[in-house]
């Protein structure tokens, strides 16, 4: 039997392999990593969905790393102001030529180097900023646990289609730059970002208290 394997990523992306207990729950075969790296979402889709959460971010982690530019390839750099952070942000996006590169930000009027906590605090800021109900494109859903919902009425909202697509992009590319985000997000969103949006996703009764428990109770 072959020996469990850890697969860990140092501070500069150099991939390491360690020996772990063999009580590892999580541990991965070299074996196994090899058959999640040959996974195509295409091609193999009902494998993927079947696979255990931390496979499905192991596999997509190494999906990541194969997609993205070398780091000698250079950053995609954008200035924006804090004063003007959603205009600004939205027009910089659009002129972004390659997504894919590693984003680099630089505050107007502030003399810093972005090396990752920018970053962060810029997906952070403008996040809470297209959330929050006041902004009237999510609204707190009516369920169990605190998640957010689209709101009902955003299509009152100027642009609200293209301010959609633009914090999708935000969100694909804060995980694409592995940039954590604290987003309680229903999970009918997540299942639409997932591409689960036929009737039959839906089909049992119960599935319905993720969108509004008062209305699953009721039916």
């Amino acid at each position: 039997m072959p020996k469990p394997m850890l697969i860990k990523k140092d501070s500069h992306g150099e991939t390491h392999i360690e020996e772990v207990k063999e009580d590892h729950s999580q541990t991965l075969t070299i074996e196994r990593v090899r058959e999640l790296t040959r996974l195509d979402p295409d091609r193999d889709s009902t494998t993927l969905k079947g696979l255990a959460t931390h496979e499905k971010l192991i596999w997509l982690k190494m999906k990541i790393d194969r997609e993205a530019p070398s780091i000698t390839a250079g950053a995609s750099k954008i200035t924006v102001s804090r004063e003007n952070l959603l205009a600004d942000s939205l027009a910089a996006f659009k002129g972004l030529k390659d997504k894919k590169k590693l984003l680099q930000v630089t505050f107007e009027n502030e003399v810093s180097r972005d090396v990752g906590g920018i970053s962060r605090e810029f997906f952070s800021t403008l996040m809470k900023e297209l959330i929050q109900e006041s902004f009237g494109l999510f609204s707190v859903a009516n369920t169990e646990q605190f998640s957010y919902r689209i709101a009902p009425d955003s299509y009152e909202i100027s642009g609200h289609v293209e301010l959609y697509h633009f914090f999708g992009q935000l969100l694909g590319k804060a995980i694409f730059d592995r940039i954590p985000l604290n987003l309680c997000l229903s999970r009918s969103i997540f299942n639409a970002l997932l591409g689960k949006v036929s009737p039959e996703d839906y089909a049992e009764i119960r599935k319905f208290k993720h969108v509004d428990t008062e209305m699953a109770s009721s039916l």
